[in-house]
């Protein structure tokens, strides 16, 4: 059953991906955030179904995932960080 529902939530990413590709946002939103949460619990969830039901073809995608969430929580979060910058330096505070 877990693997069963695993694998469609895998592929719902893909289709998060593709989307996520075809319209990409160059500005920060503060609903980036648990999107990029969601990636790195669903690294951690596909990484420990593949451990525990001992499929090791679920590990690379899991790896992926992994990367993607390493690479994007930095990335998020100083964006948010330059927003709030420029927020505060077009209010006038310094």
């Amino acid at each position: 059953m877990t693997v069963a529902l695993l694998v469609p939530t895998l592929a719902w990413y893909v289709v998060l991906s593709a989307a996520g590709a075809a319209r990409l946002r160059p500005c920060y939103d503060v609903r980036r955030w648990p999107t990029v949460f969601s990636i790195g619990t669903t690294a951690t969830a596909t990484l420990s179904v593949a451990a525990a039901v001992g499929v090791p073809s679920l590990r690379w995608p899991g790896r992926v995932l992994a990367w993607v969430a390493v690479a994007a929580w930095p990335a998020v979060g100083a964006a948010e960080v330059r927003t709030a910058r420029a927020a505060v330096r077009s209010t006038g505070r310094r």
